[in-house]
């Protein structure tokens, strides 16, 4: 085999190499910062899960000792009750 010849195929070897390379790290970044950012959102949604339901349990907690009519009625007066059910 000629020297020319050998230089061009270590060449071309070593280039597809770094093409290789350069794509797996690629691969490697993108997934991780897909990651990183749905984390972020999850935290965000849990959050924002939690504060509603603790404002649910907070407004149902005054209801512990009526009777059924009267929960009854206090439910139907409050405008975001009744839409929940219409929904």
């Amino acid at each position: 085999m000629k020297r020319g010849n050998l230089y061009s195929i270590i060449y071309l070897l070593g280039s597809v190499i770094l093409i290789v390379g350069i794509g797996a790290w690629n691969f490697y970044q993108s997934r991780r910062h897909m990651l990183q950012t749905h984390a972020i959102w999850v935290e965000r949604v849990t959050t924002q899960i939690m504060a509603d339901r603790q404002l649910l349990s907070r407004t149902l907690e005054p209801l512990s000792g009526k009777s059924k009519s009267e929960i009854r009625t206090e439910l139907f007066s409050r405008k975001d009750f009744c839409r929940g059910l219409l929904v």
